[in-house]
């Protein structure tokens, strides 16, 4: 089994990487979660919901 890692690298462009779990057990734990919410932006945007 894997998990997806999706994240920015230093040359700023998306990256996706699968992590086998079987390698990565530290990634097995369960967070709580009320939600999640994906979204896409326009490059150089910031948004901040606390303001």
């Amino acid at each position: 089994m894997s998990i997806t890692r999706l994240y920015t690298g230093a040359d700023g462009q998306s990256h996706i990487e699968a992590l086998d779990l079987a390698v990565h057990a530290e990634r097995t734990a369960l967070m709580a979660a009320k939600g999640v919410i994906f979204r896409s932006t326009e490059p150089g945007h910031f948004g901040n919901s606390r303001d």
